[in-house]
């Protein structure tokens, strides 16, 4: 069971609306998975969360908190990949040496779009239909579909014209385990192409939207093209102003 479907049989038990249960990020379903969630519930006694039960969960820990767990608010998350039926050890083994030193594009991944892509086909019908959509829960998953594939189409550009770690002007850059950005340009160009090889930097890309993009010049200009023939989605983005 994924974060939403255990969000709302919390609520169920606990006898509160669903949205009174928040989280700070989604879990995939396909996983083994740890996460914090909160519920609203004021002037009431401490509920008994040992008799909550569903199948697939399991309450490890709870307590009263003074504060709303809200979305986002994560250190990062923690991953262990389980590889089977590996037909060259030595092929991969020497990609995971690749990827230690070189990264990886940070592609959004399949569940971000749904089960066969049914969020990013929900955000075109309202994109090409324009009729207001009141489930909550549906404008979050099909606005975060729109983004992250416009998302993925920058990066998957980028990947095509050249190196993804090539610093190029008006690149939005990120301290490494920072949320501090700033803008390169091409006088800095060869210090910045330094520090990004010493993973001090982190090339970003865009999640096109009503505001700002980050970007400018060279690197602006270049994500634009990359999604100059997604207009929906991006009419949709700033339209409900994401």
């Amino acid at each position: 069971c994924n974060t939403r479907f255990v969000a709302d049989a919390l609520a169920k038990f606990l006898k509160i609306h669903a949205r009174e249960v928040s989280f700070a990020g989604q879990k995939d379903k396909h996983a083994v998975t740890e996460q914090w969630l909160c519920a609203r519930v004021p002037g009431k006694e401490m509920p008994d969360l040992s008799a909550f039960q569903l199948e697939g969960c399991q309450v490890l820990e709870y307590a009263r908190h003074k504060r709303k767990l809200r979305l986002g608010a994560l250190k990062g998350n923690a991953f262990t990949l389980v590889l089977r039926e590996v037909s060259n050890r030595d092929d991969v083994e020497q990609r995971l040496i690749d990827i230690c030193v070189k990264g990886v594009p940070n592609y959004f991944g399949a569940q971000r779009f749904g089960i066969g892509g049914s969020n990013l086909q929900g955000a075109l019908r309202w994109a090409q239909t324009n009729t207001p959509v009141r489930d909550r829960n549906k404008r979050s998953f099909w606005l975060s579909a729109a983004r992250s594939a416009l998302f993925n189409q920058i990066v998957a550009e980028r990947l095509k014209k050249a190196d993804v770690n090539q610093v190029v002007d008006g690149d939005a850059l990120q301290l490494a385990g920072r949320g501090s950005w700033f803008v390169a340009t091409t006088e800095e160009l060869a210090e910045l192409q330094r520090r990004v090889n010493d993973k001090e930097l982190m090339i970003t890309a865009a999640l096109p939207g009503s505001g700002e993009w980050g970007t400018q010049r060279e690197a602006l200009a270049f994500e634009q093209a990359a999604v100059a023939a997604e207009t929906e989605l991006q009419a949709l983005l700033v339209r409900e102003k994401v």
